[in-house]
Order: C-alpha cells, then structure tokens, then sequence
C-alpha cells in the first residue's frame, strides 16, 4: 500500500501537467483511497479536495476512474456522518456505472458499498446483486472482497438476531431478505 502513494502522487503531477484532467482526478481519488487504508484522514480528505477542484463544475462527467473518486467522496461522507449523502450518492453511482461499464461498477460495489449498508440494510441487496455477477468469479482480488462482505453481512444479521432485533425488514431473513 506505501508503494501505490508515490505511484499515485507521481501519475495525478503528471496528468495534471498534460492537461488530462480525467487521469488526474482517478489518480488524486486513487491517492485519497490509499491514505483511507492507511489511516490518514487528513491525506484521505486532501486528496479528496484536489480531484474536487480538478472536477470542477463537470459533475455530469462520468469516465474511467470515476468510480474511484465516487468511492472516496461515500467514505469520506460516511466517516463525517454523513450516510444520507453517501447513500445518496452510492445509488446514483451505482445506476450510472452499471449503465456504463460493470467491471467498474462492481468494483465500485465492492468497494464502498459495505460501508455504507452498515448504515442501510437495503444495500446488502446491490451488493449481493453484484457479487453474483460473472465479473466477480473472473477476477480472484474481486471475488475475495465479494466473500469478505458476505462474511460482513453475515455478522451484522447474527449480530441483530443476538441483540433480538432479527432482520431490519422484519422478516428474520438474512441480510438482503435472503
């Protein structure tokens, strides 16, 4: 993970200096992903600042790399407290990535999405809904953050039926009513 941020730093200069703003921004939101994992808050949030400003007022611009500022922005709003944003934002994400291109969706999904269904039960069900695409079995790093939020979901439903609140539709099914 140390080794990503300099690749990061060095590739967001780089666009930058060349004027391909697309590039910038996925490698800033790259570099905002990495500080998260690393525990830096700051960094995660500076980062963060940078591909917003390099975004501008494009916020209708969708590209390769978008979904890594997307996945930024919902953990750091989600961090801040901010699940109704994040949410917001996952959804609207999610509609428009898959519309796009579903690798990227689905390693969008994987990445933020338990995040934020710790907060809304109701998004076990994307993320179920994308970990049984054939995207996830061709990609061994992907498959295995997949099975990681299953185990996720697993423990927050055992979690709920401990604590005598079963499921949060009501009916004492698994996480997304299985």
């Amino acid at each position: 993970m140390d080794a990503a941020a300099p690749l990061y730093r060095e590739t967001a200069a780089l666009a930058e200096q060349l004027g391909t703003d697309d590039i910038a921004i996925g490698a800033q939101a790259g570099l905002g992903l990495v500080a998260l994992r690393l525990h830096d808050a700051a960094g995660a949030r500076a980062a963060l600042a940078a591909a917003t400003r390099t975004l501008g007022a494009r916020d209708g611009w969708w590209f390769q790399g978008r979904e890594r500022l997307e996945s930024l922005a919902i953990r750091v709003a989600m961090q801040d407290g901010s699940g109704t944003l994040a949410r917001t934002r996952f959804l609207a994400a999610v509609d428009r990535l898959e519309a796009m291109d579903v690798y990227s969706a689905t390693w969008f999904v994987g990445e933020c999405g338990g995040e934020v269904a710790a907060e809304d039960a109701a998004i076990w069900s994307i993320i179920d809904r994308f970990g049984e695409h054939t995207m996830v079995q061709q990609f061994v790093p992907l498959a295995a953050r997949y099975t990681a939020l299953r185990d996720m979901a697993d423990r927050q439903h055992t979690d709920r039926l401990r604590q005598g609140r079963g499921s949060e539709d009501g009916s004492g099914s698994g996480p997304a009513g299985a």
